[in-house]
């Protein structure tokens, strides 16, 4: 069966939610420290807000009825300070595939499609954040040709300097 790749449709929340908790119960395991598991990871408001906005999309990979994929995008433009250069680019905030569907080219899907939609919206780049723990994240995104370009760190409170 063939995978196909669309944007989602307000009759979509009910069957977008199972592939977020897959990503959270993912994430909780990889980080407990930063994620628990909750029994909704959306409300109906936040998924309508991102459907009904042109600047912002949540992609669905679908393989036959059920949606496998989702990979959240916003349209971002830099900074309006003087000594940041004007830009528009594309931030994927989400990329999940659920866990029985991982590694089999689904993501890379995801974002040939996600690539078109950022260009039809004007932007000259995409990307991400991915935590350093998920070393298949980061494997997946080089392959794609994303490089590091800042790093996010993190001290807590509880350390003696």
């Amino acid at each position: 069966m063939e995978i196909s790749i669309r944007e989602a449709t307000e009759s979509d929340f009910d069957r977008v939610s199972p592939v977020f908790l897959d990503e959270l119960a993912f994430h909780s395991d990889l980080l407990p420290d930063r994620f628990q598991m909750v029994e909704e990871t959306m409300t109906r408001r936040w998924f309508l807000d991102i459907v009904q906005n042109q600047d912002k999309g949540l992609i669905l990979a679908q393989l036959g009825s059920n949606i496998v994929g989702v990979l959240h995008i916003e349209m971002h433009k830099s900074p309006g300070l003087p000594f940041f250069v004007p830009r528009s680019f594309a931030y994927v905030s989400d990329l999940a595939v659920s866990r029985t569907y991982r590694f089999r080219g689904y993501g890379r899907t995801l974002m040939k499609y996600t690539i078109a939609w950022a260009k039809d919206r004007g932007a000259d780049a995409i990307e991400l954040n991915v935590w350093t723990l998920n070393k298949d994240a980061i494997s997946f995104y080089e392959r794609l040709g994303f490089e590091t370009v800042q790093r996010r760190m993190s001290l807590g409170l509880d350390a003696e300097l």
